[in-house]
């Protein structure tokens, strides 16, 4: 028993470690941009992670609306509890082209502040798993 919970935990410190790697690579975001509610165009650049401010219960979903008319939710939230406010990092960072917008549908007062790089490199990663 004791090997498994060894192997276990090596296993959950190696994903912990790889986490903290990809977070930290994220995490050289060069712009911020801070918006409300409802539909915004966004700048030309990297989606890195996004930061919701909303009322206490509060629920929001949001989405990148392409502008070839495709749609990626990249985070629904539900039962906002402010003392656990965060940043959410994606795992895949969403390369933003000319005329993407961001839509935010949210139930009360609600903000949001994206971390973004200005520029896109490589292709586009549209997935967010």
């Amino acid at each position: 028993q004791s090997s498994q919970s060894t192997t276990a935990s090596q296993g959950q410190a190696a994903q912990s470690n790889a986490i903290e790697a990809a977070e930290a690579a994220h995490r050289r975001a060069d712009r911020t941009i801070r918006l409300g509610c409802g539909e915004h165009p966004l700048p030309v650049g990297r989606l890195l992670a996004l930061r919701p401010q909303l009322e206490e219960g509060g629920s929001a979903g949001f989405r990148i609306a392409f502008p070839d008319g495709s749609r990626e939710v990249i985070a629904w939230i539900r039962g906002f509890e402010k003392k656990f406010t965060e940043t959410y990092w994606l795992r895949s960072p969403i390369d933003l082209p000319r005329g993407a917008r961001l839509q935010v549908d949210a139930t009360g007062k609600c903000r949001v502040t994206l971390m973004m790089n200005k520029g896109i490199s490589g292709p586009a990663p549209r997935t967010v798993p």
